[in-house]
């Protein structure tokens, strides 16, 4: 491209931001396209009848539940691990695995919580996070990363992380009495 038909919004001789696709999972330096970034090739993303098929294949084979008596609907579950109570729905774009840690008085100081959260080490891939004077933790995974390998490492991050030095703090400090 010649100097004098830069694109507008960038400076004289640099080079625009390139873009290739490689079988690799990391990104990886292109020169030849302006040195951006080579993204991996992400498999088919599934639908979502067949994330809800892998999930129940999951709760079946890797945690021995009936997934059938867990069903709320055709793609949202209500289950138990241990002392947790999870919950997990196929949303629009992602799956979204969450389990219930207390609930919150209705006057509690939300910037307060947040700040407490915003320090609060997440556990693999799940996070707490605070929703409806709820603290949960919580997991979504965009239908391009869904997997059973990925669904089963979403339920036990939750109850990992739930049974955490910081979720114990927060549902100490936090818990409606």
């Amino acid at each position: 491209m010649p100097e004098d038909r830069q694109p507008r919004g960038m400076k004289p001789g640099s080079k625009p931001f390139g873009f290739s696709v490689t079988g690799s999972s990391r990104c990886q330096p292109t020169p030849s396209l302006g040195g951006g970034c080579t993204l991996p090739i992400l498999g088919a993303v599934p639908t979502e009848a067949e994330i809800a098929t892998t999930f129940e294949t999951v709760l079946r084979e890797r945690f021995e539940l009936d997934p059938l008596a867990l069903r709320e609907s055709e793609d949202a579950w209500r289950f138990q691990i241990g002392e947790l109570r999870l919950e997990a729905v196929v949303h629009y774009v992602d799956l979204r695995v969450g389990g219930y840690l207390c609930a919150m008085d209705g006057g509690v100081d939300i910037d307060a919580v947040y700040r407490d959260l915003a320090e609060a080490e997440p556990l693999g891939l799940a996070r707490i996070v605070e929703s409806d004077n709820y603290l949960r933790v919580s997991v979504k995974l965009p239908f391009a990363l869904v997997t059973s390998a990925s669904i089963e490492q979403a339920i036990r991050d939750c109850v990992a992380l739930a049974d955490a030095p910081q979720a114990h703090r927060l549902t100490g400090k936090w818990r409606r009495w």
